[in-house]
Parts: C-alpha cells; structure tokens; sequence
C-alpha cells in the first residue's frame, strides 16, 4: 500500500523548518519530494545595502553555528578586490578561530544524531563539553557566538601569551573525550552499529554525481577539502591531514566528522606554536575600522571548507561603499541535492538519523519559490522582484505608520 508521509515543516524530528514528503511503500521510501523556503530572511538584499564593513556582521548570521567561516570568506573575497593580504599573525588566529568553530560545529552534529537514536546521556555529555569549545571562542573574541573577529586586513583582537596554556588545556580535553568516549562508542555499541551501518548509503559515483561538499561527500571516498585544494589563511603552514572514509553510510559520515575533530585539535596546537608575531590588521586597513572603503571595480568569488563542506563567497563592486551584488552559495544548499538517494530505501525509522548526518542547516539555504496552487507552477523570486516587493511595502508603512504589518 502506497502512503505519502509529510515530515515538517514543523516535526520532533526537524531542528528546522523542511518539508520533506517521503512516499512510502510499507515501512520503506521510494520517492522524496523536497520543499524549502520556510526560513527567507532576505541576507543577500540586505547585505546590497550596507557599507562594505557593515556587510560582515549579516554574514555572520547567515548561520548560528558556523557564522565566522561566513565572515573569514566573505572578507577574503574583498581583500582580494582591494588588493590587500592579511598580516601572518592575524592569518593564524583566522585559522585557530576557524577550526575551534569546526570543532564545537562537529560535536553538535554529533550529539544531535546520538539524541536522534535516543542517546540523550551522550548527548548531554557531548554538549558540555561543546560548552568548554564555546568558552575559549568567549574568551579570545568576547563573543560566545558571533564573534566579530575578522576585519578587512586582518583581525581585531590578539591571542596573547597567557591565553594559550588555557586553550591548549581545552583542547587536550576535546582530544581525550573524543579518542575515549565518541569514538569508541560509534566503533563499539551495538545499538549505534544497528542504527548507522549500512543505512542511507552513497557510494563514490552518486557522490561525486551530485556534487555532494564537505564530510557527506568523503564519507564516501571523494577525496575533497578546500583547506586542502585551495590553501588559505595559515592552513599551508601546518601539517594535517584530509579524513577520507569508503563506507558512505551514516555511520561513515559521523566517524568522519568525529576524526576531523582530532584534526582540528592539531591544527590549533601548531597554530599556536607556530604563531609569528607582527601586526594582526594590515596598516592600510586601519581607517577602515570605522570608515567603509571604496572597493575598485571588479569580481571576486573566494571559497572556504566550512564544518559543513564547501562554502563560496561572490561580491561584485562598482567603485562604491556598497556591494552591487552579494551572492552565496552555502554547503547545505549542495547536500540537499542529494536527499534523494540519502533516503529512497531507507526504513521511515531511519530518516531522522540519515537526515541528520548530512548535517543539515536551513537558516543558511532557502530561497524564495512562489507557487500557484492552481496551476501548480512554481517561479523563483529574483533579486528584482524582492526590490519591487520591498517599495511597495515601504509605501504602505508611509500609508499607515510604522504599525503596518
């Protein structure tokens, strides 16, 4: 008997608003339908009209776990149009910021996916000491979350001397906890085995095939990494190591994420050590601090390895202080294309658990889709359209004061 079960938008099993309509044959899905947009908040057209030191903070929202990976790519791809490179010292703390975000990003997922299987002790475990990852981020930038870090040129605060025994303490924690607590448990329970192994699979040709980024993609044997292919910041100074697994299962994807946690946690130790001193702002990017530079003319597109893949930055400039255009093209944007073979032939048990190792985002994703539940034909909403929705909106709050809603 054929059943279409609609999950979300709003789902106990969903963190975020996604409708994904599974059809179902028995306790097995054939099809998936894929519905986004429930979250528009219009970052991009907002970001067109603000200064090119105000843009930052928006990118940094784009998303609440991996919002400085937003920043450093976004900031990159203007260095490069104004034709300035960040000082040494402050490409290393980029660095330290970068990974110490990929880490607590990591063991989010993790314990998400152990509270999707019904280890909420793990899950309780692993949140704290996530917590402690999220201290250090407190205790150099003075932000939690958000941590305003990265400017045009460079870096507004210093790691000093006395920071990096507490950083390198926490980071040994992080180490211990995940060779001693994640690891073995994904290698050893049973209930954990029973619900990852073999389930959701994607091999190396569907993989590459949709053009999957980040752990998805070399949970199943792609060997991708853009710290790796297109060495930026102070990743080129430090030895590490790209995590490749074979399997492509759920379990594959999470083991992959739980070794790139040890990764960072070197990467960070070398950073620190191999820290140069120097400036941490590029001389001529000092004004910009407070005054907004006129960009020269011209294109740029930087891409980063944020904790959930492949992320890539566009600015466009016309000699102003603002961008003419801001486009992003995020990591979960790119897994989504790939639900399908994720979860066509897996129980409907299972796709909680294989939803959540792709390591979804859906604040940093949706676009706007209009539909007309007539016809059924569905039009994209281009940056036009959402200038001529905006006045006309404007003109109605002129009509009828500031309460129009």
């Amino acid at each position: 008997m054929s059943l279409i079960l609609p999950v979300g938008p709003y789902h106990p099993a969903l963190h975020e608003p996604i409708c994904i309509k599974l059809y179902t044959e028995g306790e097995y899905v054939v099809d998936v339908d894929l519905k986004l947009g429930h979250v528009h908040r219009g970052i991009e057209w907002l970001g067109e009209r603000r200064t090119w030191i105000q843009v930052p903070y928006l990118a940094e929202r784009i998303c609440g776990i991996c919002g400085d990976v937003h920043r450093v790519t976004y900031l990159s791809a203007v260095e490069s149009l104004l034709g300035i490179d960040p000082p040494p010292r402050a490409k290393y703390i980029r660095t330290i910021m970068l990974e110490l975000e990929r880490i607590h990003s990591h063991l989010l997922i993790i314990a998400a996916l152990f509270h999707a299987i019904g280890f909420d002790a793990w899950f309780m475990q692993i949140m704290a000491v996530r917590e402690k990852v999220m201290d250090l981020c407190e205790m150099i930038s003075g932000n939690r979350k958000q941590y305003a870090m990265s400017v045009i040129g460079g870096v507004r605060k210093d790691i000093p001397d006395e920071m990096k025994p507490k950083i390198l303490r926490v980071i040994q924690e992080i180490r211990d906890y995940t060779k001693k607590v994640i690891i073995p448990v994904m290698e050893g329970d049973k209930t954990y085995q029973a619900r990852t192994r073999d389930v959701s699979k994607i091999d190396y040709g569907t993989a590459y095939e949709y053009h999957l980024v980040g752990p998805t993609v070399r949970a199943s044997g792609v060997y991708s990494d853009i710290r790796y292919d297109e060495p930026y910041e102070a990743y080129p100074e430090v030895d590490w190591e790209v995590i490749v697994h074979q399997d492509g299962d759920n379990w594959a994807r999470m083991y992959v994420r739980a070794l790139e946690v040890l990764v960072s946690c070197d990467i960070v130790e070398q950073c620190l050590e191999k820290m140069p001193g120097g400036d941490i702002i590029h001389p001529k990017a000092k004004p910009w601090l407070r005054v907004p530079p006129r960009v020269p003319e011209g294109e740029a597109v930087f891409r980063t390895e944020a904790p959930r893949g492949e992320l890539i930055h566009y600015v466009l400039s016309t000699g102003g202080d603002k961008p003419a255009r801001w486009r992003v093209r995020t990591p979960s944007y790119a897994n989504f294309g790939g639900i399908k073979p994720l979860l066509v032939g897996t129980h409907v048990a299972d796709v909680p658990i294989s939803y959540t190792s792709i390591d979804p985002c859906l604040s940093c994703t949706n676009r706007v889709e209009i539909i007309d539940v007539k016809s059924g034909q569905a039009r994209v909403v281009t940056s036009v359209d959402l200038i001529q929705l905006s006045r006309k909106v404007t003109k109605k709050m002129i009509l009828y004061g500031k309460d129009y809603r």
